[in-house]
């Protein structure tokens, strides 16, 4: 009974923090790093995280697009649908 009260009240703060904070990644080739900068009404909740691009293991990017026939997996569908 503990453990899942425990497991509640993270799961209820990482929800907090999810709709609380917005999180913007830039990539500064320069300095050969990512930077997380998190934004938040709250003072409190903001932060800034420097992560060497050699700390970095794996990369995924999604592309959220309105279109539903296309397939961004090959470069011989983008020529198709242009």
């Amino acid at each position: 009974m503990l453990v899942f009260g425990l497991v509640g009240v993270y799961l209820l703060f990482m929800g907090l923090h999810e709709l609380l904070v917005k999180e913007t990644i830039v990539i500064d080739k320069k300095l050969r790093s990512a930077v997380i900068i998190g934004e938040s009404f709250i003072k409190y909740l903001e932060f800034i995280k420097n992560i060497p691009f050699s700390d970095i293991r794996n990369v995924e990017i999604i592309c959220n697009t309105e279109c539903k026939k296309c397939d961004y997996d090959s470069t011989s569908s983008w020529v198709s649908n242009l």
